[in-house]
């Protein structure tokens, strides 16, 4: 079987390319070379871009929300989880299926309530 990693060469990534070098699976342990410098970049045009970068909002899943209520959950809080459903007009997690629209606001209660 062969694996090919296409990475780009910093000590960040270094470190985690050791995993696939270890001594314990039987390999000789293999120099570390020191990271290439990045060639400069031209300055990109900010007359029309924000000084602060916007990062893409990750989408939630039910997933998500799920391990956020857990949480809740398991520290005693059920009786608060069950108000922030009730916000929204839920009785429990399955309730909210098709109203994917609301998992923002709703991972933001949560959130807020697990301190």
């Amino acid at each position: 079987m062969e694996i090919i990693i296409k990475m780009e060469l910093t000590e960040k990534n270094l470190d985690k390319l050791k995993v696939f070098t270890s001594a314990e699976q039987g390999e000789t342990e293999r120099p570390v070379y020191a990271a290439v410098p990045e060639a400069p970049q031209a300055p990109a045009d900010t007359s029309s871009t924000p000084d602060t970068p916007v990062e893409p909002e990750k989408e939630i899943t039910k997933t998500d929300i799920r391990a956020v209520a857990l949480k809740l959950s398991k520290a005693g809080k059920q009786d608060v989880l069950a108000e922030i459903f009730k916000k929204f007009g839920c009785k429990k997690l399955s309730d909210f299926d098709s109203r994917t629209e609301d998992y923002p606001a709703l991972m933001k209660e949560l959130v807020s309530a697990n301190g």
